[in-house]
């Protein structure tokens, strides 16, 4: 499955800033590590990875519940 996220802020300091995340994952992998491709705004040179993990995941239905844990560095 190929799975594109962004992640977008709309209030405190990162308030207009985002980060997107386009990555093959892998849903029957327990730990996924997708690296960030895009950013804008306080992120526009940002570096970094996401670390997905699933708490369930219902093969008949496909639907997860998973943890996203995003890991940034910006300037």
């Amino acid at each position: 499955m190929l799975m594109d996220l962004t992640y977008q802020f709309y209030e405190g300091e990162y308030n207009g800033s985002s980060i997107s995340v386009l990555e093959q994952n892998a849903v029957v992998s327990p730990l996924r590590k997708m690296p960030v491709l895009g950013w804008s705004g306080l992120f526009r040179l940002a570096r970094g990875y996401v670390l997905s993990k699933n708490y369930h995941y219902n093969l008949t239905t496909g639907l997860a519940i998973v943890k996203y844990d995003a890991f940034v560095m910006h300037y």
